[in-house]
């Protein structure tokens, strides 16, 4: 079954869903944005993998796939299970009261699903390649790695400007370490199974 699958890392900046491409041609709105929030909770730092099916938006109109950056890090995690062979369902719960999984379908297919931790569901079972799945995840959390790395050195240039503390707990949230770590991972292990 061939689906039209695209994955875009999106970030919530006020009320505005931003994707990573944007935001990297001026990642100082971004820092600017964060260190402006004056209650400083990490209901500032969201973002997520908008998942679009055959043209629709896959995990749904609303801003649920938004949650924090540690929580698209389950994606990854999926994923690297699957490729790895260490099981054929992984728990890639992407937002906080999400079940959301991922099951392998034969050797070349994946159904994604989510519901919430009520039962409800929230974005019905789909099954698409799981090579492309794969690779399109993987290059959109190529790009949201490179926007958190942007950040950091803003920081880090930025220096006096920003209150150390300040700055390290912006970096803390937005995961990127984790981010290039996963991402490296699920590279080189789509080399190995898909070439």
């Amino acid at each position: 079954m061939e689906n039209n699958l695209s994955i875009t890392f999106q970030l919530l900046v006020g009320e505005d869903h931003i994707a990573v491409e944007d935001l990297l041609q001026n990642p100082e709105s971004l820092l600017d944005y964060y260190l402006a929030d004056e209650d400083q909770t990490d209901s500032t730092f969201q973002g997520g993998y908008c998942i679009v099916v055959n043209g629709k938006k896959w995990n749904g109109d609303n801003d649920f796939y938004f949650d924090l950056f540690a929580y698209s890090l389950n994606w990854l995690k999926g994923i690297q299970e699957l490729l790895l062979k260490e099981t054929n369902t992984a728990e890639v719960g992407f937002w906080e009261e999400s079940v959301a999984k991922a099951t392998l379908v034969g050797e070349t297919q994946l159904q994604i699903e989510d519901a919430s931790v009520n039962g409800r569901v929230l974005a019905p079972a789909e099954v698409v390649d799981f090579e492309l799945f794969s690779r399109e995840l993987l290059k959109a959390g190529r790009g949201y790695e490179a926007l958190a790395a942007s950040i950091k050195q803003l920081i880090h240039v930025r220096g006096p400007l920003i209150e150390e503390q300040e700055g390290e707990r912006i970096i803390q949230e937005m995961c990127g370490r984790e981010y290039q770590q996963y991402n490296d991972a699920v590279e080189v292990l789509i080399e190995k199974r898909f070439g």
